[in-house]
């Protein structure tokens, strides 16, 4: 909210930001387990799930549900392969734990993006994705120092799911008798 750059959903959140994956998107199921835990942990309410691939865990299914009945929305990205979600199960999105919610992306109509994973069981919302613009970590050289803004514009289920977990915090700010029950949240979101 500083009148630079780009301003999220809802400004005034308490984050904190677990990395699981390398610069390259490639990572390691137990690190992704340890940070879930940890977030539970730590009494996190919402979690940003902007990844996905691999198949199904019944290591990372149940670190989900002990998430979940710690109280932590898992938001997590419905995947960009243009695929029935529920005939072709992309995961994380497609945990059958109710504190998961699976998000597909939207475009500036409001229709289903070209790209985006979609279903009636394994997808439950949608969200903008496309040409959003977001911060992108960079290295910036000597010449361009500070001025440059390290901005860009991309597309994706990735972008989208940001979008659910914003509108999430901004809910619990004004309903506090959902913190912590993050199968009501997602229904309310649902709805």
């Amino acid at each position: 909210n500083n009148g630079v750059g780009v301003a999220g959903i809802n400004q005034r959140v308490k984050m904190i930001s677990l990395k699981v994956l390398s610069d390259e998107g490639s990572g390691d199921e137990a690190d992704i387990i340890r940070a879930v835990r940890y977030a539970a942990k730590k009494g996190v309410d919402v979690v940003n799930a902007s990844f996905g691939g691999g198949g199904e865990s019944e290591n990372f299914h149940a670190a989900l549900d002990a998430a979940g009945k710690a109280g932590v929305l898992f938001v997590a990205a419905a995947g960009n392969d243009a695929a029935d979600g529920d005939v072709e199960k992309h995961y994380p999105s497609a945990y059958d734990v109710d504190s998961v919610i699976s998000v597909a992306a939207t475009d500036n109509r409001d229709q289903l993006a070209v790209f985006s994973n979609y279903g009636f069981k394994n997808v439950d919302i949608a969200a903008p994705g496309v040409n959003i613009i977001s911060t992108y970590p960079r290295k910036l050289s000597a010449e361009e120092g500070t001025k440059d803004k390290p901005y860009r514009v991309f597309s994706g289920t990735s972008m989208a799911t940001p979008h659910v977990v914003g509108v999430a915090a901004l809910v619990l700010s004004v309903r506090k008798d959902l913190r912590k029950k993050p199968a009501e949240l997602k229904k309310l979101l649902m709805e």
